[in-house]
């Protein structure tokens, strides 16, 4: 086997070391975060989304302070303009229609580039800690390596349910 047969086949075998990093960095900054999620949704249902987000425009992380809740919780992750923002009480319309709101404004403040959104909601308390984490990490791997011409538009979403 050729070394290009192999490196088209270790593609297939799991991420890079930069996507393995990014995990690593997920993990450990909503590990606590989503066991208080999952817990609320165990005792009270309260269902809640992550809202990952990515963006190269200036001043990204004020703006999403200035648009989130009070209730919501912005974390920003290792990869450089990337944040997630966990909505208590909120489910897949909702995350939904946030994200939509924060990509148009986005769009009219500074016509941001390379933006791309994953909104994923838990109604359940089937899935671990990291299996939550593990989905939301991979969902935003395979939409950021999907041709821009592929996609069906800057948000990308799922339930975990």
């Amino acid at each position: 086997m050729s070394r290009e047969d192999l490196d088209k086949n270790r593609g297939r075998i799991g991420y890079d070391e930069e996507q393995l990093l990014l995990g690593i960095d997920m993990v450990d900054k909503l590990k606590t975060i989503t066991e208080m999620m999952l817990y609320f949704l165990d005792q009270r249902q309260i269902k809640f989304t992550y809202i990952l987000i990515r963006s190269d425009s200036d001043d990204f992380e004020a703006f999403l302070k200035e648009e989130k809740r009070d209730t919501d919780v912005l974390i920003s992750l290792a990869e450089k303009g990337l944040f997630v923002i966990v909505c208590q009480e909120t489910d897949i319309e909702g995350g939904y229609r946030f994200a939509e709101r924060l990509v148009r404004h986005l769009n009219m403040r500074d016509n941001a580039k390379s933006l791309s959104c994953n909104v994923m909601t838990v109604s359940t308390t089937y899935y671990s800690v990291q299996h939550i984490i593990f989905r939301l990490l991979d969902s935003y791997h395979m939409f950021t390596m999907k041709d821009p011409d592929d996609r069906m538009g800057p948000i990308e979403f799922q339930t975990l349910s």
